[in-house]
């Protein structure tokens, strides 16, 4: 669990005491997350691969509160793959929540990272994010 603001990731410090990682102003729970209040900042939690393989990625996602459109979802991962969503929530036609599945799989060596990111693009409080993303071995 991570933070950054610039170029540099940061572990969040854990808070046992709310059951995430983080803080009140940008956190990572169980099944929330929140990046911070400046135009830019992000929060991630991230899988490490423990060995070499194809792995796909997929997950459910829907704000929590409240609605705006300054927050998207990105999963980063090896090889540059990079796949970005503004994170509406909900499919207008049936208000279910958003599915992702990004196009192709990936590929990676022991020690990779896979970040599922959470960004703020506009500054001020982008709300918070319900997001469940899974990692399959292939």
């Amino acid at each position: 669990y991570s933070n950054d603001a610039g170029a540099t990731w940061n572990a969040l410090p854990d808070d046992p005491a709310h059951e995430r990682y983080g803080d009140e102003t940008q956190f990572v729970e169980r099944f929330r997350i929140k990046p911070g209040t400046c135009s830019g900042c992000r929060v991630a939690r991230v899988w490490t691969a423990n060995h070499g393989g194809t792995v796909a990625v997929s997950g459910w996602f829907f704000r929590a509160e409240p609605m705006s459109s300054r927050l998207h979802a990105a999963v980063i991962g090896p090889n540059g793959f990079n796949q970005t969503w503004e994170a509406t929530g909900t499919d207008p036609a049936t208000g279910a929540p958003s599915w992702i599945s990004p196009d192709g799989r990936l590929t990676d060596s022991p020690g990779q990272e896979i970040r599922f990111e959470v960004h703020n693009t506009g500054g001020g409080d982008s709300g918070v994010l319900n997001w469940v993303p899974g990692v399959a071995v292939l």
